[in-house]
């Protein structure tokens, strides 16, 4: 549970913006949602070569919303800037086609187009008279952290570290340090993850001290909430309870850090409850964050450690039993029980014919304990459709609907 702490990782080089502010001030258009007047001049009056690749990007930019019109203007851009060798244009495109896979949970297809980019990064160095070096070093820094945060999102912690450390020698090397802050942050999640508490330690420590030179107070925070999970490990309470105290200083006083403020009173609950033995102080802790999180429709990491830590304090009343109101409070309640090495036993059935007659009949037949819920078809025919895309032997048309309904999906049940 201490490990389910965080919400999210917080991936501070994440692609909301693909670079520096240099590049960035070239697309005053796209920033404006003036996307009709320039494809108004494409109709009329299009320009050619290098004019016609930034008219591109501006428009890729500009429809960022609309995965397949920004996605189109993207590629068109690319295929405009190849010929050209125009190597900053085209590793733009490919970020932004990564960047829109990425948002539509392709990874595969994000770290193909991020790997392009990466290749035509590369090919900006055979132009030094064009690009010098530190244009080139600011969009591999770029690759090198979404890089990471694919891998980081994947669960694959180890190469995610290796390119938040190959962002990190360029931040260091042109002396960009909040650059050099989001990777030491993120690099001590990752070690935290990983249970590596002596590397996470150390960069949440690098962390903090470039975030107290730079003066970022957000920093300063997230940096001692980490700082308070390592010394929860230590179990050395007191140490803990100060840096969650300082870190809460800040996040209770931005009620827009629900997440962060809900992680620091699971700690607080945490301290009190195992390092001080007050069960009514941590009681009030969780009480709090529950409240954080009760109009969350999708489960969280952290809603989870929440729901867990108040199971925990039922079983520390000595309740062996705790019902839960609803079946988001069941993972929590399931993994205390676990913890605590009570017997859990969890089954779950495709069909009714799989069920063993006891379990038929304590599941199903019996009235006293069943749930039954009535399932309605207001149209036949499009029920019968949706179940054959699903269901039959055609691959692509699965494929296809999952794509383009993977963002609208609240309740994944897996």
């Amino acid at each position: 549970m201490k490990n389910a702490m965080k919400a999210l990782k917080i991936s501070l080089l994440i692609l909301s913006s693909l670079y520096g502010n240099t590049i960035l001030a070239q697309y005053s258009d796209h920033r404006n949602r003036q996307v009709d007047s320039l494809e108004q001049i494409l109709a009329t009056n299009p320009p050619t070569g290098v004019k016609l690749v930034e008219m591109y990007n501006s428009l890729a930019w500009g429809y960022r919303p609309d995965r397949d019109k920004a996605m189109d203007y993207a590629r068109r851009s690319v295929a405009v800037a190849l010929p050209l060798d125009e190597w900053s244009w085209v590793t733009n495109g490919y970020m932004l086609l990564g960047l829109h896979h990425y948002r539509s949970v392709q990874y595969d297809s994000t770290l193909f187009y991020y790997g392009k980019a990466l290749e035509a990064a590369e090919r900006m160095k055979d132009f030094p008279k064009r690009f010098d070096q530190r244009t080139i070093d600011d969009r591999l820094s770029v690759i090198y952290g979404n890089m990471a945060n694919l891998y980081n999102i994947q669960s694959d912690l180890h190469m995610a570290v290796e390119y938040y450390l190959r962002a990190l020698a360029l931040f260091e090397k042109h002396g960009w340090r909040n650059g050099e802050a989001n990777v030491y942050y993120n690099v001590g999640e990752m070690y935290l993850a990983m249970q590596n508490y002596e590397q996470a330690e150390l960069n949440y420590r690098q962390f903090d001290t470039i975030s107290r030179e730079i003066g970022d107070s957000l920093f300063m925070a997230l940096a001692n909430s980490g700082l308070s999970m390592i010394e929860l490990e230590k179990k050395d309470y007191n140490r803990a309870l100060e840096y969650a105290d300082a870190a809460g200083t800040y996040f209770f006083a931005h009620p827009e850090e629900t997440d962060n403020r809900v992680v620091i009173l699971n700690m607080l609950a945490q301290i009190h409850l195992e390092g001080y033995g007050d069960i009514d102080r941590a009681e009030e802790y969780v009480r709090q964050a529950l409240q954080l999180t009760q109009t969350n429709e999708v489960m969280t990491v952290t809603q989870a450690a929440t729901l867990g830590l108040h199971a925990e304090i039922h079983l520390r009343r000595g309740e062996s039993q705790h019902g839960v109101d609803d079946l988001r409070d069941l993972l929590g309640t399931i993994h205390e029980g676990v913890r605590n090495q009570k017997t859990v036993q969890i089954t779950r059935f495709k069909g009714l014919g799989e069920m063993e007659p006891e379990e038929l009949r304590d599941t199903t037949l019996n009235m006293d304990n069943r749930t039954l819920i009535r399932v309605t078809m207001e149209d036949a025919s499009a029920a019968d459709d949706l179940f054959r895309i699903l269901m039959g032997d055609k691959v692509e048309p699965r494929r296809e609907f999952i794509e383009k309904h993977a963002l609208d999906v609240k309740n994944l049940d897996v």
